[in-house]
């Protein structure tokens, strides 16, 4: 029983301890998205779209839901469709 208990403890800490508050996403953090070392929280990639939005500076940020992870990119859903 102690030996099931302590893992049970020792998960839980993991858990709380390696969440990442600092990630960004479309809804948290976008200031943060285009920066060296930032990493994108968790996305599903069937319910996620991709999406341009506006951080708190209203600068465009680019935001693609790839291998379940958000990832700021440069060009994809903030380039112009250009009709032909």
């Amino acid at each position: 029983m102690k030996k099931g208990f302590f893992i049970l403890i020792l998960m839980l800490v993991i858990t709380c301890c390696c969440k990442n508050d600092a990630c960004y996403s479309p809804t948290q953090n976008l200031e943060t998205a285009y920066l060296n070392g930032s990493e994108g929280c968790p996305c599903d990639e069937k319910n996620d779209n991709d999406t341009c939005i506006k951080d708190n500076n209203d600068n465009l940020v680019a935001l693609m839901c790839e291998d379940g992870v958000w990832g700021a990119v440069q060009d994809g859903p903030c380039m112009p469709v250009l009709h032909k």
